[in-house]
């Protein structure tokens, strides 16, 4: 692989990162609600009685679901961002000419899968299905978003 090769791999991975690391936030998220959701909605609490004495303020349960609505407004916005870019990583890595290339790209990097399950998935070990990666990264560079594309510093 030439250096320029190398280069351009980087910058790809980089970016494939990116879009895998969405996934993991976006289920950080979805942890988040659910604790939200739990001190919002405490068990054991009878709703039906006139007061919630267990309740260490009169404030704690509306505090609670106040936070509840900011998180799921946060994990609203992240999601529809990150929806976006994996549809965009998709019709990128659609435009690789290897089949095998756009399988271990989509099944690792988008659908978040381990690099295990990618090679039962394909039929491959798990370090070929690496090796396959390491490959691709110079073309997915050729194909990925322009603003994810570092210039080539000059060489004065």
């Amino acid at each position: 692989m030439t250096e320029f090769d190398e280069w351009k791999a980087e910058q790809a991975a980089k970016w494939l990162r990116h879009i895998r690391e969405l996934k993991h936030d976006i289920a950080r998220l979805e942890d988040d609600i659910e604790v939200q959701r739990s001190l919002a909605l405490p068990s054991g609490i009878d709703y039906s009685m006139p007061s919630v004495s267990k309740s260490p303020s009169p404030d704690a349960i509306p505090n609670a679901v106040v936070r509840l609505e900011e998180s799921i407004a946060q994990y609203t916005t992240e999601l529809v961002g990150y929806l976006d870019e994996k549809q965009q990583a998709r019709e990128c890595i659609s435009r690789l000419g290897d089949a095998r290339y756009r399988a271990v790209l989509s099944l690792y990097y988008i659908n978040g899968h381990s690099w295990e399950t990618v090679g039962d998935k394909m039929g491959y070990a798990p370090d070929w299905c690496r090796q396959l990666r390491d490959e691709s990264l110079p073309y997915v560079h050729d194909v990925m978003p322009t603003e994810w594309k570092v210039r080539i510093p000059r060489a004065d």
